[in-house]
């Protein structure tokens, strides 16, 4: 992972995340449903917090709030729009705080752009509390399947990022968190044209990878893509985005 251009990538997204970022709210709201209905921490990490996507929610369920982000204007969106949290610009693999300084770290599609995922999951071993509560969530292989098929067949590269297989996801997370429980879903959004599914994308600063491991697309290559998309959605010609979300939830015990 190149962790500039990750950075990049989601600062110059900050202004328009909102409007593309249906899907990492929905997935919010999921991880929040595993909580238990009278849950109230002293203190929230939002890990991946964005430009606040979720901190009128999470501030309602805990006492403080500190939001970190590798992206620099994310968190001045933050900054100019909220009042009452704390903001951090920090990696996520070397986590600048205490240990046992929160007991409830939240991090909803953030963790997949990591590294090393899983020295980001014993930081996050450390600074939670003995007792305290994880709700984070992380993507799996299969995701943007059907885009990175059709990018194949039509440019003879994927063109979009593959994540991390499940089976391996599943022995990072029991290594660091034997105690937590992980699930598994898929969730689908559909979109008219490759453009505007890629549009999504990139609008949630997601596209770092696949525009050009192999150079920028041509026209051409763009429209054999397009074509391709199109000839695999079916009926409906639709095109499909498929997200493999790993929820992975609990309280923590005593090491």
């Amino acid at each position: 992972m190149n962790k500039q251009l990750i950075e990049r990538r989601f600062s110059a997204a900050a202004q328009q995340y909102q409007q593309h970022a249906s899907q990492q709210a929905a997935a919010a709201q999921q991880l929040l449903n595993y909580l238990p209905e009278d849950f109230h921490a002293q203190h929230v990490l939002d890990l991946g917090c964005g430009p606040g996507s979720q901190f009128l929610t999470l501030r309602q369920r805990a006492n403080t709030y500190t939001g970190i982000d590798i992206a620099a204007a994310m968190l001045t969106q933050a900054q100019q729009t909220y009042n009452g949290g704390s903001w951090l610009k920090a990696d996520f693999e070397d986590l600048p705080l205490a240990n046992d300084s929160a007991d409830w770290v939240f991090a909803n599609f953030s963790l997949q752009w990591a590294e090393d995922f899983s020295q980001v999951l014993r930081e996050i071993r450390r600074v939670v509390m003995p007792g305290g509560r994880i709700t984070i969530n992380t993507l799996a292989a299969g995701t943007f399947s059907s885009l990175r098929s059709s990018a194949l067949h039509a440019t003879g590269s994927p063109r979009v990022m593959r994540f991390a297989e499940v089976s391996l996801l599943h022995a990072q997370v029991a290594a660091v968190f034997p105690e937590v429980e992980m699930h598994l879903r898929t969730e689908q959004q559909h979109f008219p044209t490759l453009t505007d599914a890629m549009r999504s994308i990139r609008g949630v600063g997601a596209s770092y990878h696949g525009v050009s491991e192999r150079g920028l697309l041509t026209p051409r290559q763009l429209k054999r893509w397009q074509q391709q998309a199109q000839k695999a959605a079916g009926n409906d010609n639709q095109i499909s985005l498929e997200w493999q979300i790993l929820d992975i939830t609990g309280s923590v015990k005593v090491n």
